[in-house]
């Protein structure tokens, strides 16, 4: 071990491939944008976006089943 820690490993990790051509070519060719940011940024986001489609299934009145 390297004495990084696992939240150190992914975030450089994430790092290497949003710099990556290859990959932002394929996320733009998916409409995606790679973007950089810490591990709160992330669960801050998907915090929202979780909040944000919750009231959508919930207005639009969506089941599962």
């Amino acid at each position: 071990m390297t004495g990084l820690g696992r939240r150190d490993i992914i975030k450089a990790g994430v790092a290497l491939g949003a710099g990556d051509a290859n990959l932002k070519q394929n996320f733009d060719k998916g409409s995606l944008e790679a973007i950089g940011g810490s591990p709160e940024q992330l669960g801050k986001l998907a915090r929202s976006d979780s909040e944000k489609y919750q009231r959508l299934v919930k207005e639009l009145n969506i089941s599962a089943g």
